[in-house]
């Protein structure tokens, strides 16, 4: 196929993914329950941890976009605290819609890369600032096991859903509390919780959650 059909074809399917997308009434997603059967450690050597999921779900009556999300709240040696969101939804919600409509300004930064057993991930990174408040935002998504970006996730739903297939989605999301001058410090903060996290998972999991 020559770039000028591949771009056409391009073209088309995101026009019908976003007449699905706005067009269709929105519904409670059904995922594939995949955040249930992980065995995420509820206790790690360093860390002190509390779920926090049901709070959210409590809050989040409106939110129809969400599937099942779990929701963990981690702090190690009295540092800063660190929010994991693991989601499993059909519309992944972007970091920005939600925050900056608590009125905070966004900065997008470099991705971030975080070493794990089996390979390097790769994350998106946003800071967060109001005031003097501010946190650091790292994000990515994985779909079938496979590490995907914000419109590859789209067409790739959308390719599932023209045949009526489930495939496990996970939008994996962590938070830290951190001053901008402090960025490399806390990203050094979340790549222990990710190495202290793996370390925990078994391997297929792991390809759930940071893809393979």
């Amino acid at each position: 196929m020559n770039p000028i059909h591949k771009s056409l074809v391009a073209t088309c399917i995101l026009a019908v993914s976003v007449a699905l997308a706005f067009g269709v009434p929105k519904t409670k997603y059904q995922g594939t329950d995949i955040i249930s059967s992980l065995n995420l450690p509820h206790t790690m050597p360093g860390w002190s941890s509390e779920d926090i999921s049901d709070e959210i779900k409590q809050n989040g009556q409106s939110m129809n976009f969400l599937g099942h999300v779990l929701v963990r709240e981690y702090d190690k040696d009295n540092g800063p605290l660190l929010y994991l969101f693991i989601l499993d939804a059909n519309n992944f919600h972007h970091p920005k819609t939600c925050v900056g409509g608590a009125g905070f300004d966004a900065q997008d930064l470099k991705d971030i890369e975080f070493k794990l057993p089996y390979h390097t991930l790769k994350a998106k990174a946003i800071y967060f600032q109001k005031q003097d408040e501010g946190f650091l935002t790292v994000y990515w998504i994985c779909i079938n096991k496979k590490q995907v970006d914000w419109t590859n996730q789209k067409l790739t739903q959308l390719w599932y859903s023209l045949f009526n297939k489930q495939k496990p989605g996970i939008m994996v999301r962590i938070d830290i509390t951190a001053p901008k001058d402090q960025i490399a410090q806390a990203s050094q903060t979340i790549q222990e919780l990710l190495t202290d996290l793996s370390a925990q998972i078994p391997p297929e999991e792991q390809e759930y959650l940071f893809g393979k």
